[in-house]
């Protein structure tokens, strides 16, 4: 949640703020989502000096970072998925497909952070695909050869090492449901449906032979007593009862 409000509120100000000149042209043209005394808040804390050093405090640290991905708020998740679908044989990429997909630039746009790092790295990774090719050595990925062991990379905040050794035929559910939870849902489940489903049984037989007399149990019309005593747990009585009517209509 912190990561979300920080990226709304970097998405917020690029686009009614750093993209007008003045503050009137900011109003005009203000979210609707924001009232208007609240919007005039926010510009009076961005027009401020504190504001201001910030902005420019973080400008310059994000212009000292490098090898940074060009994916924008796509995932690397959804990356890995495109480019296994793409894949005639449908296999998982390669950590060198991914870092090269997640690294393409646009020409004609302008980007903050410089890519020569990226580069350079890329021309390490073909190089050692060449000699892998070669070689006929595909045990290795050419990434891994190329960037230092380190944290995991290439698939995003919530994944883990630990994670990447699970297979998908061993992974479990999160959440277990008590057993006992489970025999109450299921008798509970029982006795909510018999009414219904002996009515609909019931209706069909006597739609297929008009005139014919079905001496049905109370128990499987009723999904439960006066008393509050769920009618599913049958007792001596009804067990006769519904073997002498059994015994009727089989007559």
């Amino acid at each position: 949640m912190d990561a979300l409000w920080r990226v709304h509120k970097s998405r917020l100000k690029a686009k009614h703020y750093d993209k007008y000149e003045t503050d009137e042209e900011r109003l005009k043209f203000r979210p609707k989502s924001i009232p208007i005394n609240q919007f005039e808040e926010l510009l009076e804390y961005w027009n401020s000096e504190l504001s201001q050093d910030i902005c420019k405090r973080n400008t310059r640290s994000c212009g000292l970072r490098s090898d940074m991905h060009t994916m924008g708020p796509s995932s690397y998740a959804l990356l890995r998925h495109e480019l296994q679908q793409e894949d005639q044989n449908k296999l998982t990429p390669t950590q060198a497909k991914v870092y090269k997909e997640s690294r393409k630039r646009d020409p004609d746009r302008m980007y903050k952070t410089n890519n020569e790092k990226t580069l350079q790295t890329i021309e390490e990774i073909n190089v050692r695909e060449s000699q892998h090719e070669e070689g006929d050595d595909k045990t290795c990925d050419p990434y891994c050869e190329v960037v230092d062991n380190g944290h995991l990379r290439l698939y995003g905040r919530s994944m883990t090492k630990s994670k990447l050794k699970i297979k998908p035929k061993d992974q479990k559910p999160s959440y277990i449901c008590p057993p006992e939870f489970l025999e109450s849902f299921k008798q509970d489940l029982i006795c909510a449906l018999t009414p219904k489903l002996t009515t609909a049984v019931v209706s069909s037989i006597q739609a297929a032979n008009p005139g014919i007399q079905l001496n049905v149990p109370d128990f499987l019309v009723t999904p439960r007593d006066t008393t509050g005593v769920n009618s599913c747990q049958l007792n001596e009585e009804t067990t006769e009862q519904f073997k002498d009517n059994e015994g009727e209509f089989n007559e």
